[in-house]
């Protein structure tokens, strides 16, 4: 026998051993560089974190735009009902005015206080209720110039009153 036949053998035994250890090793998963676990850690965190501003940001955004616009439309809503008791008003006293004289019956401060609102309002009123209104306006200062209304004339205000009343009913439905 040979005596480097045992070393022999255990050198086979040892590379073959060798041979499985590597193949098992090459098999199982590696573990991942500390880098890559933290960013797959810290990068959720950091992107729904900018999402979150974001969102916040473009509500608060929104939010402010509707406090506004429902701030606007009250206003307009309390300036469209002054501008309506004041064309009740204007109605009754251009009605009066037919029978006493138009200096009596009142019309002249009604058709002042009409005026007086209305251009005071106008940011918050349409051209086309601009447009009634001022026309209603120049029927109303030509009537308050004459001693007393002709029945041409009251007509003249109804229907300046129709027209401006009409307007608002149209833009107070409207969507914009």
């Amino acid at each position: 026998m040979n005596p480097d036949r045992p070393t022999i053998e255990f050198e086979a035994y040892k590379a073959v051993v060798d041979a499985a250890k590597a193949e098992i090793l090459s098999k199982m998963p590696k573990p991942e560089p500390v880098q890559w676990r933290l960013v797959f850690l810290v990068l959720p965190v950091l992107l729904t974190s900018i999402l979150g501003v974001l969102v916040f940001k473009l509500q608060s955004s929104i939010n402010s735009k509707l406090s506004l616009t429902q701030d606007y439309y009250r206003k307009r809503l309390e300036v469209y009902g002054e501008l309506y008791k004041n064309l009740v008003s204007l109605r009754e006293r251009a009605q009066r005015a037919l029978d006493e004289p138009t200096a009596s019956a009142g019309l002249e401060d009604t058709v002042e206080s009409f005026n007086r609102n209305y251009s005071a309002n106008t940011i918050f009123l349409t051209r086309n209720l601009m447009t009634a209104s001022d026309n209603m306006w120049s029927t109303s200062v030509r009537a308050i110039a004459e001693p007393t209304i002709s029945p041409e004339t009251l007509k003249a205000i109804k229907d300046g009153a129709d027209a401006v009343e009409k307007q608002m009913r149209l833009d107070l439905v409207a969507e914009d």
